[in-house]
């Protein structure tokens, strides 16, 4: 068991540090992960959310749990919610149509 978790880490590590683009098909949504910066950004590193998110994925006692959709749409929903500006939301795509369509 730890030499397998040791793999899957190692493996992990390895896609990080090569900032592999990942295809995440999911039935409710299909999301694009895409690990490199913005040009525009250099002072931004997302080290500890890709760590936490290999962490997640590889060793997540209820791997059934884990939906990436739900994982990015949280993510950037307190990314959002960081401005602290009451008028300032995230919605998912699938809330999104709904609020316009009820618009």
């Amino acid at each position: 068991m730890r030499l397998l978790r040791f793999l899957v880490g190692g493996f992990g590590y390895w896609l990080g540090i090569h900032q592999v683009k990942l295809a995440v098909s999911n039935n409710k949504a299909n999301i694009q992960i895409n690990r490199s910066l913005p040009a525009d950004k250099e002072n931004v590193s997302f080290s500890l959310f890709w760590e936490v998110w290999d962490r997640l994925t590889s060793t997540y006692f209820d791997q059934s749990a884990l939906d990436p959709a739900k994982m990015v749409y949280g993510a950037i929903k307190g990314m959002v919610a960081s401005l602290e500006d009451p008028y300032t939301i995230f919605l998912p795509p699938t809330d999104n149509k709904s609020a316009k369509e009820d618009l």
